[in-house]
């Protein structure tokens, strides 16, 4: 993160302003998009207090309407109806997989659903599993081509919008989404539309698209209501329906008496920060105690990459597993003794998931950045949460010494979720969210 990012940004941006100036929209679109994406993926939203841009928000609103003249719309059908705009789908992460559960909760709310992927800046389409899963549920997924001009991309998504009888659209979009914050925008309530803010530590384009947002914890609702001015946010929680299955103990050559410590997430996650350094801590457990093995499954860096961060000596290389991706984390989460979260940024799904499992969580506290971990899913006197690499050691070294402790706290997280976050839970929230959009 340096200003040499920034200076592309505004150059980004300066290109697109100019070019909504002279009409020429698809220019526009594409410098916004550019424009965002370097923001958001070179995350200069804490660094330079850049989470949003009025002037970008106001030419997509412009282009909104612009492209909505002369579309006809349709009335909501029956039966019930409802759309979910997303830039593409992975087979893995948070996002998606709040995307697949919401559908899940909704079907007999909504027995009709689609699902309508934009392609964003340049996103090829690859989620088979997924794919899979969501079109056994009865979905129409259209997969726009990314090679298609924004333009035509964005006439089509608001003419299947406004002709396709939904109560209500649902954006999960990428922060760079320019074509899909645009039809949000020409949307104006025909179908009404709702924006789930699942990058609320970033940029992102869209900031005043919707009359409805949704944020998944109520710190992330405080930020943009404060630096973004989004007043109309709505906390609901992640959920999980996770349940357990056979375990990959055998497959990786952990005896069943050894302790197994389990991470899940980007590996970005654990990369930010030189100061709080997640290898070195997890490595330092496994040096302490030689029967107890860990597994982080993510999306690996190169191999030369990888041996950087591993530990040296070989007894201990060994037993620190970095697998993945996998599309099915139900057998690592039902092996695992406990869990110990990515640092120095945090998973949201993966603690929730934790949760749902039973599994005894090593929680981490951003102390520097209250946005890379404090969530609602955590009470904040929860008692296993460490604030630095001396604190994962020793939290660990509980867990590891006391199964007895590890069974308390895992009953304890997972009655909190049935109570708090359950997909029942959920479901009551999303129901009374759309009830009060389409109003």
């Amino acid at each position: 993160m340096d200003r040499r990012d920034l200076g592309i940004y505004e150059l980004h941006r300066d290109y697109a302003l100019r070019y909504a100036d002279r009409g020429d929209w698809e220019m526009f679109l594409m410098h916004a998009a550019k424009a965002a994406h370097t923001a958001w993926t070179k995350q200069l939203a804490i660094p330079f207090s850049l989470w949003s841009d009025a002037k970008l928000e106001g030419k997509l609103r412009d282009l909104g309407a612009l492209a909505k003249s002369g579309i006809p719309s349709s009335k909501p059908t029956s039966p019930r109806a409802l759309a979910f705009v997303a830039s593409t789908l992975y087979d893995m992460g948070g996002h998606s997989e709040t995307l697949r559960i919401w559908s899940e909760l909704l079907r007999e709310e909504f027995p009709r659903q689609a699902v309508i992927l934009t392609g964003g800046l340049n996103l090829e389409h690859s989620f088979p599993h997924l794919e899979s899963t969501l079109r056994e549920s009865g979905l129409e997924i259209t997969c726009m081509d990314p090679r298609q001009p924004f333009t035509a991309r964005l006439k089509a998504l608001l003419e299947m919008l406004a002709g396709g009888g939904y109560v209500c659209a649902l954006f999960f979009i990428h922060p760079d989404d320019a074509l899909a914050a645009a039809a949000a925008y020409g949307c104006s309530g025909n179908p009404p539309a709702v924006f789930f803010n699942h990058a609320d530590i970033d940029f992102w384009l869209g900031t005043s698209c919707c009359g409805h947002y949704v944020d998944y914890r109520s710190l992330g609702a405080a930020h943009s209501a404060k630096a973004r001015g989004v007043q109309c946010t709505r906390v609901i929680p992640l959920t999980s329906d996770l349940r357990r299955s056979s375990g990959i103990r055998e497959a990786y050559g952990i005896p069943r008496d050894a302790t197994l410590s389990l991470s899940l997430g980007s590996f970005w996650k654990s990369a930010l920060d030189p100061d709080l350094c997640y290898f070195r801590a997890a490595s330092r457990i496994l040096e302490r105690y030689p029967h107890h093995y860990h597994i982080f499954v993510t999306n690996p860096p190169d191999a030369k990459t990888m041996l950087r961060m591993l530990p040296l000596d070989g007894s201990v290389s060994r037993r620190f597993m970095v697998t993945g991706p996998h599309v099915d984390v139900r057998p690592f989460y039902s092996s695992a003794d406990f869990l110990i979260e990515t640092f120095p940024l945090v998973g949201g799904m993966v603690r929730v998931e934790a949760m749902a499992m039973g599994l005894p969580i090593v929680a981490f506290k951003n102390r520097k950045e209250p946005l890379y971990s404090s969530t609602d899913a955590l009470e904040p006197s929860y008692p296993f949460t460490a604030t630095d690499e001396e604190g994962v050691e020793r939290l660990s070294s509980a867990f590891i010494e006391d199964p007895s402790l590890r069974n308390s706290c895992g009953a304890m997280l997972q009655e909190r979720f049935e109570r708090m976050f359950s997909p029942a839970v959920v479901r009551g929230k999303l129901s009374r969210l759309l009830e009060e959009a389409a109003a």
